[in-house]
């Protein structure tokens, strides 16, 4: 018969040493997030405007242009899902380091955790309703031009 196992609280150096690696996770979560919203926010910039670069390449096959608008409007929906998910991990693992960091030392504040939840959701919003928008304005522009 199998016994059943006692699981002991860590100790202070387990912590810490937990700690460093939520915190080095953090890290990069945090630089991945952002990555993530400036290369797709370059990506859909170009693919924006492309069609008025040389405008002439496009007078002969105008519905081509039309294709240009539809893939931004595309990559900024993939784009808030992805960052939506990566949000998620960056929040969850941001939660268990305040709570650990909580443990340790008594008394720390959670509002920063707070803060910052709502403010992402706020960022990941904007984004993708600002460059869905754009796109189906430049879609519009393009298709009556």
């Amino acid at each position: 018969m199998a016994k059943a196992s006692v699981t002991k609280p860590f100790n202070g150096e387990h912590s810490k040493e937990i700690l460093n690696v939520l915190l080095e996770e953090f890290k990069y979560r945090h630089e991945n997030f952002w990555g993530i919203l400036f290369k797709l926010s370059y990506v859909i910039i170009i693919l924006y405007t492309i069609p008025y670069l040389k405008p002439e390449n496009f007078q002969d096959i105008s519905k081509l242009s039309l294709g240009f608008p539809i893939v931004g409007f595309l990559l900024s929906v993939a784009g808030v899902v992805l960052l939506g998910l990566e949000y998620k991990i960056l929040a969850f693992v941001e939660g268990n380091y305040n709570k650990l960091k909580d443990e340790i030392h008594t008394g720390a504040s959670n509002l920063a955790v707070l803060k910052h939840e709502n403010i992402g959701l706020l960022i990941i919003s904007c984004w993708g309703i600002t460059f869905s928008a754009i796109g189906i304005i430049e879609f519009i522009l393009l298709l009556c031009s």
